[in-house]
């Protein structure tokens, strides 16, 4: 009989441990976790793990606090993070002036081309012609930074008239000087084409970055204050294989000029 009471004694001890440790009994559960982030309606039901005798809520593989983001959550706002970092990254490579580019900030038609364009992965070359000042820039501007903050795509911005001088030190030193655009992946913006002297070592360094880019499909963006057919002239004997390759997706800018208080449209 006494060893029976001892046995009952000690099962007693033993479900108080397991209850709340050190004889004391299990605390209440506490109320659901729920995810900080506004308008989340993610909840996680609290569980009591012996050994720590504790309560505790786990969500995407993890231990969760009060306060917390749920997994859905952390992983927004990291991308949201990255958006922002990217974004850094291209508005500090462009002129002060598109550094709030955005497509949203363009005429409705307009956004949906250059939307359109980066949808389509066949279409590689988008050439924004027009008069000067007609937002073409701008225009590019807003396309690369969106290629580069949304879907992460790398990016080169490259002024044309001061580029060719780039084109003509790297070439008296006897490196390639095109070679660096050829390769580039992402989006290659050319700004004013055509604005350039056209020397031929320019020109052939043109014509094959161009022809490269549409062999192996690289987003490449043309603006000019120019046509195919001006280009065509431009460029002389090698004018027309120019114009052909950049004969795709062709906008032509119109509207008053932006600088003296006009608003792109096409």
């Amino acid at each position: 009989m006494l060893v029976a009471m001892g046995d009952l004694i000690g099962d007693a001890a033993g479900a108080l441990l397991d209850a709340g440790g050190e004889g004391a009994p299990r605390p209440e559960s506490p109320a659901d976790w729920a995810c900080s982030r506004n308008g989340c309606a993610k909840v996680v039901p609290y569980v009591w793990v012996a050994g720590p005798n504790i309560w505790q809520a786990e969500d995407g593989g993890r231990v969760v606090k009060a306060g917390e983001l749920c997994a859905t959550c952390r992983a927004v706002k990291k991308r949201e993070g990255d958006r922002q970092q990217r974004g850094g990254a291209v508005y500090g490579a462009l002129p002060p002036e598109f550094r709030q580019a955005w497509p949203t900030h363009l005429a409705p038609g307009l956004q949906s081309h250059v939307l359109q364009w980066l949808n389509n992965r066949e279409d590689w070359c988008l050439c924004l012609f027009g008069k000067p000042g007609r937002g073409k820039s701008y225009a590019a501007a807003a396309t690369m930074a969106y290629a580069h903050v949304q879907c992460g795509m790398e990016f080169a911005w490259h002024f044309v008239p001061e580029w060719c001088g780039a084109l003509a030190e790297g070439s008296k030193n006897g490196r390639d000087p095109a070679a660096r655009l050829v390769y580039q992946r992402g989006v290659l913006v050319l700004d004013d084409l055509a604005a350039e002297n056209p020397t031929p070592a320019r020109v052939d360094a043109l014509y094959r970055i161009i022809n490269r880019r549409m062999e192996e499909r690289r987003r490449t963006i043309i603006t000019a204050n120019a046509t195919l057919e001006t280009l065509e002239a431009f460029y002389g004997h090698s004018g027309p294989r120019i114009a052909s390759r950049l004969a795709g997706h062709v906008i032509t800018a119109s509207g008053a000029d932006r600088r003296q208080g006009g608003g792109i449209a096409i």
